[in-house]
């Protein structure tokens, strides 16, 4: 296995900055609790919303309420981590997914989650170039808010159960191990110190019930990710956000395949809000700050994430 250099002083950075965002963020609140209501300006409900793909944090849309996300992500996995460039293919990896959030109720949500990749891959040994396209497996699910600062709760909390639908590519040229029914649960946390900061963070488990594509069982994966964001005006904000994902190693045909993976980015996003359309455009660019693998594994060097979302009203 082998770890980015760095690895300590990175996190503890990271760490650092976060604690240090969070204690910034109390202590503000703090303060602004204490004045009357009436002087306290409220952030607006699009601000603060994390940019990068996996995060969802504790808050759902409120009731009768429609929210439309596009996610793009764009990644370069040209570095070759526990073995040398002739150990593995590289390739450019985007990911697309269109999130589709629905609240029938106060504290229920309904999310549909389709999903598209478009890999390039660069030649290796024998293979020449190539081009794979097509559709993940889906998520479909919904969400209880069983905490919500809308109702005079301390934080927002949810706990989210979803399906992994069986819609990914099949066929030797498509990433194995899709394809696969499975399941996927989540538990996440929002917190909005009025008026300037926002926190998210979310705990997930998800795991195939069958093989896939390839004869391919996938492992488990867990993820922990989280953001804090700065609230500028109306119309901007900034933040700091991190995905930490661990993927198990999976099983063809009943053997395990050793290609377990561990990997946590981070950094910077900002947002550009119009409120008076409830629209938003977020972009975010992510850092490794550690990465591990069971055997030679395609890594990135950088992600780049975009977001484009509304909120509908009927």
């Amino acid at each position: 296995m082998k770890k980015t250099g760095s690895t300590t002083v990175l996190a503890a950075a990271l760490a650092l900055g976060l604690t240090a965002g969070i204690a910034v963020a109390a202590e503000e609140g703090s303060q602004y609790q204490a004045a009357p209501a009436s002087k306290v300006k409220q952030m607006g409900g699009l601000s603060g919303t994390p940019v990068n793909t996996a995060i969802s944090g504790g808050g759902i849309v409120p009731k009768g309420m429609l929210l439309t996300v596009f996610n793009s992500s764009y990644r370069n996995k040209y570095n070759i981590i526990d073995g040398g460039e002739s150990d593995g293919r590289t390739l450019v990896n985007e990911l697309y997914l269109l999130k589709i959030r629905y609240s029938p109720l106060d504290r229920l949500e309904l999310i549909v989650v389709p999903g598209y990749i478009n890999n390039s891959l660069n030649p290796y040994r024998n293979l020449g170039e190539s081009s794979v396209t097509g559709w993940t497996d889906f998520n479909a699910g919904a969400t209880y808010m069983f905490l919500s600062e809308r109702f005079g709760d301390p934080v927002s909390m949810s706990f989210c159960l979803g399906l992994n639908l069986p819609t990914g590519q099949s066929g030797n040229s498509h990433p194995p191990g899709g394809g696969a029914w499975g399941w996927n649960t989540k538990l996440g946390l929002s917190k909005v110190f009025q008026p300037k900061h926002r926190i998210d963070a979310d705990l997930g488990f998800a795991q195939p019930f069958e093989e896939g594509n390839q004869d391919v069982e996938k492992g488990y994966t867990i993820t922990f990710n989280g953001s804090y964001h700065y609230i500028i005006n109306d119309n901007f904000d900034v933040g700091l956000e991190f995905a930490l994902t661990h993927n198990d190693e999976g099983e063809k045909n009943g053997i395990a395949m050793n290609n377990g993976t561990s990997e946590l980015y981070a950094g910077p996003a900002i947002n550009y809000i119009l409120p008076k359309y409830k629209l938003w455009f977020g972009v975010g660019a992510y850092f490794p700050v550690y990465r591990d693998a069971d055997s030679p594994t395609a890594f990135e060097d950088y992600r780049i994430d975009f977001k484009l979302g509304k909120l509908w009203s009927f």
